[in-house]
């Protein structure tokens, strides 16, 4: 009786071995069918010299495979379970598309099950690249939780930002910006599960393709799309015990009507309930005075999520997609806070504070591709539209003791803070290769209408009064034009390395105004930023990497806003519209091989801009963003992974950078010197068990860290998982964060006259229980029937 069915468990070994070789010069690419013109997936295809592997690959669903390979002679091999079906001897001198290749599959064998073992990252031309989509490492993870294996990059216990050699970094969906605010982007990311991501791109050093903002680099996170006809979807659960009760579902649908026409569709809820705790010493030395400020707080929040596209093909050449997204996000929190104040008088307050927060956010976006040949070439229009209101009410009751506790006075304020954006992008971008060189070139034209407004009152006789003192208006608009071109070259000079120079052109046209005051501003500047690539293959697979690039930092809208808002009576926050865009300089050398990564990185900006503290009069304090005359980064960061046996695998990152920070402030700020080391690191081991148990156990160190004038402190925390599959398709997964209740947030600002000390608990230590249910309606496996009796056949391609 003939098997006609091939069941395939993909994981690290089997492409482990079959990597292909970083940093090759020519692609080699073509697309496997049967006999019955049906495509022939899970296929192994090499190539060798003198009878040694050097690359491989294997076909996807639609048999189409790609292989990157130097100059020179190769056997080409496809093979099926240890059979080979195909072979033929390529001599390459440039890209060869070897068109449809016709095997014979009709070979007789009883079942198989083939395990093998993904390569968890790897390395393609100008960034790395963590392979996501049926990883079993990542299964039952979030997004925020996938991006803590990533190479090079760092999650924060606290805030979830997310950084690259120390530095914020900027986050893509699908190549593009989501427009959302730090903590928007964290409920996004932590109700997108891995079923939801296909791959992880990690772009340190990015090309001139990209815009020039962000020395902390480009995280491009790339969603599942069908590409088998019918209905594919999963539902996502989540269960959270923390000192509260959380949850989250999420549902992502992808839907394939026919070669021309699909769709994706993705919806979460979010409904989380968190406590918090803070902690702060505040010192000013002359005339003496310490302020005693703690802070309990209680948060409810409801988030919902959608993001649909729509993809059409008239023809292989042309194609459109429709995206439309839609965020509401509410968040209700109470807080309790008191305040000693230790000086002649010695004072005392406590307060009851309730803020309410309520944002929507729409985005819809256009694009099209036109395939202007078979060799590459092609033409890509998008265009996006973004809007965002966000509004935020604040209401304060405040009392106040004398040294005796007797009641002195007491107060009661409130605040609306409305704020609305508009930001509207488009671009073009070309692509042409003509051996040995690939020519790239676009522009792009986005604009940013940027509104806020905060109104303060004070209760007077029942009433409320504006206080005119406070309330205020800023309105920031920014355009920016670009353009770049870049040349990437096989083989400079025949010496083997991969070349790619290019250069980017942005003017950025700003004006800001505050209408009360009568008060506006104008930012009108052009800047060049070059960028330089160089990378060399070596033998076993392995390649090492030489890349520059200048880039630019632009202050962030809230940072710009002149309104003052109090954290306490004697502490306020501002912003600053005089803030100047920050300039990097980037340098890093990098080697890849099979398993490991290793990054060596030196950056130098000028400008960077930074809260600093400054004693406002005799006894209070203001928080000012500011920029920094001059700071440098430099570092090493190492990872890499292993399975140790057929059971256990090893996922390890480390990271040690120093910072260095110099500037002078005209005003009563203290000049900064400051520089320190830092070590980050994570280190998992995942196990299974009999009967399709597995388990994994993780450990996360990191050590304190400088930022200008402030210095956090060290903290790290222990993660524990065990997960099963029921069936072919429901699997639950069970967590366990910080167990020891490990994770604290400390930071420090020592100066001739102030000292600052503050402690946050934002209560990480949790338990969650994760349900995943995939479902397909209307899809056919494609099968492989194999027969022995023709293991020796070696047909060739027609």
């Amino acid at each position: 009786m003939y098997k006609r069915q091939v069941k395939t468990s993909l994981s690290l070994a089997l492409v482990g071995l079959f990597c292909q070789q970083g940093g090759a010069q020519n692609i080699v690419y073509g697309r496997v069918i049967d006999k019955a013109k049906k495509p022939v997936a899970y296929l192994s295809i090499t190539a060798a010299v003198n009878d040694s592997i050097v690359a491989g690959t294997i076909t996807d669903e639609s048999g189409a495979f790609s292989l990157n390979l130097p100059d020179g002679s190769y056997t080409l091999q496809a093979s099926l379970l240890g059979k080979t079906l195909f072979e033929k001897m390529l001599s390459l001198a440039q890209s060869l598309d070897l068109g449809l290749l016709q095997v014979n599959t009709d070979m007789q064998m009883q079942e198989v099950v083939i395990t093998a073992r993904k390569r968890l990252i790897k390395r393609q031309a100008d960034r790395l690249i963590l392979d996501v989509k049926e990883n079993p490492l990542l299964a039952g993870k979030n997004t925020l939780e996938i991006l803590r294996y990533a190479p090079l990059v760092t999650v924060s216990p606290h805030t979830g930002a997310i950084s690259i050699k120390g530095k914020p970094s900027r986050i893509r969906i699908d190549g593009k910006d989501p427009h959302m605010s730090a903590a928007d982007l964290h409920d996004f990311l932590t109700s997108l599960s891995n079923e939801e991501i296909a791959s992880i791109e990690i772009i340190s050093n990015p090309a001139s393709e990209y815009e020039a903002a962000g020395a902390g680099g480009i995280v491009n996170i790339t969603t599942t799309k069908a590409r088998k006809r019918g209905l594919q979807s999963t539902v996502h659960t989540d269960l959270t015990a923390a000192r509260f009760i959380s949850h989250q579902s999420s549902v992502n649908l992808n839907a394939k009507w026919n070669e021309k026409l699909s769709f994706r569709s993705f919806i979460s809820l979010n409904q989380r309930h968190e406590p918090g705790k803070e902690d702060r010493t505040e010192t000013l030395l002359d005339p003496f005075t310490r302020y005693h400020y703690v802070r309990k707080m209680d948060a409810q929040s409801n988030y919902v999520h959608s993001s649909n596209s729509l993809y059409y093909a008239c023809n292989p050449a042309n194609e459109f997609g429709l995206d439309f997204g839609y965020t509401a996000f509410t968040v209700d929190q109470g807080d309790t806070r008191a305040m000693s104040i230790k000086d002649v008088q010695q004072r005392f307050s406590s307060g009851d504070y309730l803020i309410r927060v309520d944002y929507h956010y729409y985005n819809l976006g256009f694009n099209y591709k036109l395939k202007l040949d078979s060799a590459g070439q092609d033409l890509r229009a998008i265009f996006d539209c973004y809007q965002s209101d966000h509004r935020q009410w604040d209401t304060y009751k405040n009392f106040y003791f004398d040294a005796h506790h007797i009641p002195t006075s007491s107060n009661e304020k409130r605040n609306y803070s409305p704020t609305h954006d508009k930001i509207l992008s488009g671009q073009l971008d070309y692509k042409k290769p003509f051996k040995p060189y690939t020519f790239k070139a676009g522009v792009k034209y986005s604009s940013v209408d940027n509104q806020n407004s905060s109104l303060f009152e004070n209760r007077l006789k029942g009433i409320f009064v504006q206080d005119d003192s406070l309330t205020n208006a800023f309105n920031y608009r920014e355009q920016i034009f670009a353009a770049y071109a870049s040349l990437s070259i096989d083989s400079l000079f025949n010496w083997g390395i991969s070349t790619q120079i290019g250069l980017r052109v942005e003017h950025t046209k700003g004006k800001g105004e505050i209408p009360a005051r009568s008060y506006s501003l104008q930012k009108d500047y052009t800047d060049f930023f070059p960028s330089l690539f160089l990378s060399q293959s070596l033998v076993d697979k392995r390649s090492v990497s030489l890349s520059y690039s200048r880039r630019i930092e632009r202050p962030s809208y809230d940072s710009f806003n002149p309104t003052a808002f109090y954290l306490t009576e004697s502490s306020s926050a501002i912003g600053n519209p005089g803030l100047d865009p920050s300039y990097t300089h980037a340098l890093e050398l990098s080697y890849d091989a099979a398993g490991l990564n290793a990054l060596l990185f030196y950056d130098r900006t000028r400008g960077e801009p930074r809260e600093i503290l400054k004693k406002q009069g005799a006894k209070k304090l203001q928080y000012q963003w500011r920029n920094i005359d001059h700071a440098d980064a430099y570092g090493l960061s190492v990872s890499g992974n292993k399975a140790i046996s057929e059971r256990l695998d090893l996922s390890a990152r480390a990271s040690w950078y120093g910072k260095y920070y110099r500037s002078k402030f005209a005003d009563r700020v203290d000049n900064i010197h400051s520089a320190k080391g830092t070590l980050q690191g994570r280190i998992e081991l995942g196990f299974t068990w009999p009967h399709g148990f597995k388990s994994e156990a993780a450990f996360e160190y990191n050590g304190p860290e400088t930022y200008g004038q402030f210095q956090t402190g060290e903290n790290y925390a222990f993660y524990f998982n065990l997960s099963k599959q029921l069936d072919k398709g429901l699997s639950f997964y069970l967590k366990l964060v910080d167990p020891f209740d490990n994770l604290r947030y400390r930071f420090k600002n020592v100066q001739s006259q102030v000292v600052t000390t503050q402690l946050r608990n934002g209560y990480k230590r949790a338990v969650s229980f994760a349900v995943v249910y995939p479902f397909s309606a209307g899809t056919k496996a494609e099968k492989v029937h194999i027969e022995k009796s023709n293991t020796d056949l070696r047909n060739r391609a027609n």
